[in-house]
């Protein structure tokens, strides 16, 4: 804050202008309260357009893959431990063991720690687990898969990158509501719902209705088209032209 103020007195003083690109609207807002100059909003990229994946409208009618994706992934009992852990705790210890009478399975993509792995293995949970792969091999995985995953609940004033990359692999979304994925409903990708059971229904309601799964991942990729980095760049470039 206090370097985009001063960069913009010091740039006027020279007699130049700054203009300000920002990846969200969040940081849109609070950027307009601290400075006058104009500012421009570009959204982050999905790194499946780095490997030309692609993702058709076929859905896997026996079994839905449902994607969750985190650097690490593990429970804790105690709630203070951090609210991304408390977030990992309740979905693997609460919403995925009751999901076992849908058919569904769950891709776990990221770092599994010691006390989550025992408690998959020990409730023989319908899971499973990928480690911590390349990117290249996340994209991979969730072209692969027919739901985004995005049990969260706090919210951090910025659109999570697994969103970009679950939309990028053309994936409908399940996530706790919150002004973070309002993409998901604004676009008509997934379901936002706001207590673990209503997460559960979600899945149960896509799982037994091929056709509104249809309908959400199409829009998803859609939305892929539009958050590809050749889409961003012109944008980029038709903000630079109008600056010249």
């Amino acid at each position: 804050d206090v370097c985009s103020s001063d960069l913009e007195k010091f740039l006027g003083s020279k007699q130049l202008k700054l203009n300000l690109i920002v990846s969200n609207e969040f940081t849109l807002k609070y950027y307009k309260s601290k400075i006058t100059s104009p500012i421009s909003v570009i959204s982050q990229g999905h790194s499946g357009n780095f490997y030309n994946l692609s993702r058709s409208n076929k859905i896997a009618l026996e079994r839905l893959k449902l994607a969750y994706t985190s650097p690490y992934i593990d429970i804790s009992g105690d709630r203070n431990s951090g609210h991304a852990m408390w977030d990992v705790t309740t979905f693997v210890t609460k919403i995925i063991p009751e999901l076992h009478s849908l058919p569904v399975s769950i891709e776990l993509i990221g770092r599994v720690g010691k006390n989550a792995y025992n408690f998959i293995k020990a409730n023989k949970l319908n899971v499973n687990i990928h480690g911590y792969v390349p990117i290249y091999k996340v994209q991979q995985i969730l072209t692969n898969c027919d739901l985004g995953l995005y049990p969260r609940t706090v919210e951090n004033r910025w659109l999570p990158q697994k969103i970009v990359e679950y939309i990028g692999a053309g994936l409908p979304i399940i996530a706790f509501k919150s002004s973070d994925v309002e993409i998901v409903a604004s676009n008509k990708i997934g379901i936002l719902v706001e207590t673990v059971e209503k997460f559960i229904d979600a899945i149960a309601e896509l799982a037994s209705s091929p056709e509104d799964l249809g309908i959400y991942r199409s829009n998803a990729i859609k939305m892929s088209k539009e958050l590809s980095w050749k889409n961003l760049a012109k944008i980029h470039d038709q903000i630079i032209e109008n600056l010249t």
